[in-house]
């Protein structure tokens, strides 16, 4: 059952006011169109936040995290959503793609720890063989990815920002050094910009 933080009923018209007041004052001058969409959820998604309605797990997804079973909020299929409605792309939208169960699931199946240590090993060699110059800070960025993800998930840059905490140039940077160094592959069928762990 998903349960969320949501803004009291008392402090709705406060909430919404501020909200709209801040995305008055924003300006989207500049913006790449990857940009403005990404905003556009986070700005949806907060509105669902102060008042849920049944709009679809694409909202759902943006405002849930379950730490203990690794799930994270995630506005990937919000910008899906987004990118159907205002650039005409034909996105699949499915329930069991976005539904938390099947991602539990998952997540719980146990890979042994020389396994996921011999693919780390893989990474960063094949990192480090595109380049020598990469920080560890960089490597460590890569392995957190491919341990949130795995070989089977398929990301974007805002999962990206959301595991590492970096800001979308860096995150857009660290996936085109995944694709050179051939440590990731790009996906086809779920969007623009997705890509797996090989």
């Amino acid at each position: 059952m998903f349960t969320g933080i949501y803004g009291s009923a008392s402090e709705l018209r406060a909430t919404l006011v501020y909200d709209f007041s801040e995305e008055k004052k924003f300006s989207y001058k500049n913006l790449s169109m990857e940009e403005i969409i990404h905003h556009l959820a986070i700005f949806v998604s907060r509105l669902w936040q102060i008042h849920a309605f049944g709009e679809g797990n694409a909202l759902v997804r943006a405002n849930y995290n379950d730490l203990k079973n690794g799930v994270h909020e995630t506005t990937e299929y919000l910008e899906l959503f987004l990118r159907n409605l205002l650039l005409d792309e034909k996105n699949e939208l499915h329930n069991r793609s976005m539904h938390i169960s099947g991602m539990v699931e998952e997540t719980d199946i146990k890979i042994s720890k020389a396994n996921i240590e011999n693919l780390e090993a893989d990474i960063r060699n094949r990192i480090l063989s595109f380049s020598d110059m990469i920080s560890e800070k960089t490597i460590n960025h890569a392995l957190e990815i491919f341990l949130k993800c795995g070989k089977n998930e398929y990301f974007g840059r805002t999962i990206v920002e959301d595991i590492t905490g970096l800001k979308s140039t860096r995150a857009s940077e660290l996936i085109k050094l995944l694709l050179d160094s051939k440590v990731i592959v790009p996906v086809n069928g779920h969007g623009k910009g997705k890509y797996r762990f090989q």
